[in-house]
This record gives C-alpha cells, structure tokens and sequence, in this order.
C-alpha cells in the first residue's frame, strides 16, 4: 500500500507571505496478516511516523537552501492524532 504524507508551512510576517513551502512524501508498506482496524491504524499511525522524520528534513533543507532561517519541526504524535479523530468520530456518531 502507498501512504503519503503532506505537510504545507506558510510563513508570514505581519500581512506579507514570506514564503510557502509544501512537501508531500510517500511511502510504499507491506503488512499482511493483519484485520481491517490493524491496517487502519498502521496507515495512519506507523506509516506517517515513518515517514515524518524524512519530510521534516525534507522541508527544512528546502527553506535553508533558500536562504531563510532553519525551520524546526516538532515530532508529531500520531497516535496521539488517531486516537482524537476516532474520539471525534464516535461523538459525532453519539451525536445523532
């Protein structure tokens, strides 16, 4: 399976765009023997913690090639991420 993992920084000052820069990076997984729910949560969570590190780099190396400050992203917590949306998911579900 291919996951693909999208990051856009805009930076601004004041009311002027400084500069966007947009990097989507994309990896090709295997998993097998696992459910529905497990692939789910690996697509979502290991995959783009795999490829986090890479686009991270990725997008800082870009900006200081064009000669702006480092850009320092912090690690993302997928899990973390998941775990919200299925929350949000199962409030909205309630909800109805």
């Amino acid at each position: 399976m291919e996951v693909s993992l999208r990051i856009t920084i805009t930076a601004s000052q004041e009311e002027t765009v400084v500069f966007i820069a947009e990097v989507d990076y994309a990896g090709v997984f295997v998993a097998e023997g696992f459910d529905e729910a497990e692939i789910e949560h690996i697509v979502k969570v290991h995959c783009p913690t795999i490829l986090f590190p890479y686009v991270r780099e990725t997008l800082d190396s870009t900006i200081v090639k064009g000669n702006f400050p480092p850009l320092l992203l912090a690690p993302l917590n997928f899990e973390g991420i998941y775990r919200d949306a299925q929350s949000d998911s199962l409030a909205d579900e309630t909800a109805h």
